[in-house]
């Protein structure tokens, strides 16, 4: 595939426990800063769900519900 993104150097920590600076991230990271407010409200709500005491699970979730969304599909 032509674009490829670095989630290498992807922060598991502290981002997690801000879901919203999560979500911002992901959206520069992933979408270029394209994210729709309403997905990007989804997405902070749906990680808000995951405990905090689960960084690593916040972190894999946001980006899964990402690359997974119809907006990230028409953004690539």
């Amino acid at each position: 595939y032509g674009d490829h993104r670095d989630l290498h150097s992807f922060p598991t920590r502290p981002l997690p426990i801000y879901p919203a600076q999560l979500i911002d991230h992901l959206n520069a990271l992933l979408m270029d800063g394209e994210m729709s407010s309403s997905m990007r409200t989804t997405l902070i709500n749906a990680v808000t769900q995951i405990p905090v005491s689960n960084p690593t699970e916040r972190a894999r979730t946001a980006v899964y519900l990402v690359i997974n969304s119809p907006e990230f599909t028409v953004q690539k």
